[in-house]
């Protein structure tokens, strides 16, 4: 019986050992699986590590270029503002306003006339001299063409025939509509001054009308109006010498 005993202790043992061996077993087992777990995540959270240090690098490149960008930018802007006053600044000095502007364009009127820029030069630089004029202003009458009218006495010369005059203007209408032969003197006519030894000149409007031609060292100032015969046209021209002429 003592020996039936000690063989249920062997066995009880054996159990007991055996249950222990597989507790151990078990935690060792789960032990494994939570290291492997861990090296499995701690290298999943490397790699995300990386990965993200990854990326702050290229945005940090990304800024840096975008910031040398923006400075360029910057830059180029401040030059082209610098560029833009300074045309700014060059057109306020060069380019004609108010008076200044209606006096250039009256010397560009001049040249186009064909009046030489040293001729312009002079009268310029001389304009604030006192003029001298003859007091004998000299009357010329002739006829405005229209376009309907032929024949003489359709020009005037002054200054020894150095200037010579001649008008056009549009025909006045009867009370049927038809044309006339003189002109309609409610309407603009244009008078031309050819100068015999260079270029022309226009004075154009409605009468009376001034215009002046330089000619040698003196200017002739002419005063045009309606003439009292129909169709005729009356110029009274005065001498005047120039300043600095003889």
């Amino acid at each position: 019986m003592a020996r039936g005993f000690r063989e249920r202790r062997k066995r009880e043992t054996a159990r007991r050992r055996l249950a222990v061996l597989k507790w151990l077993l078990l935690i060792g087992g789960l032990l494994g699986l939570g290291w492997l777990a861990y090296a499995a995540g701690s290298e999943l959270a490397r790699d995300d590590v990386r990965e993200l240090q990854e990326q702050i690098g290229m945005l940090e490149r990304d800024l840096s270029e975008q910031t040398g960008e923006a400075e360029a930018l910057r830059i180029e802007r401040d030059e082209t503002q610098e560029r833009l006053q300074e045309l700014q600044r060059r057109y306020d000095e060069d380019v004609p306003t108010g008076e200044a502007r209606e006096l250039f364009a009256l010397l560009r009127e001049q040249l186009d006339a064909g009046v030489g820029s040293d001729r312009l030069r002079f009268l310029t630089g001389t304009a604030g001299e006192e003029v001298r004029c003859d007091g004998d202003p000299v009357q010329r009458r002739f006829i405005v063409q229209t376009g309907l009218t032929r024949g003489q006495n359709d020009w005037v010369a002054f200054a020894d025939n150095a200037i010579v005059a001649r008008a056009r203007g549009e025909p006045a209408l009867a009370d049927n509509g038809l044309p006339e032969a003189w002109f309609d003197e409610t309407k603009p006519v244009t008078v031309t001054f050819t100068k015999i030894d260079s270029g022309e000149s226009e004075a154009v409007g409605i009468l009376p009308l001034h215009h002046s031609v330089a000619h040698g060292d003196h200017e002739y100032r002419f005063v045009m109006t309606q003439a009292p015969a129909r169709g005729l046209m009356q110029i009274t021209a005065e001498r005047c010498r120039l300043p600095g002429g003889q």
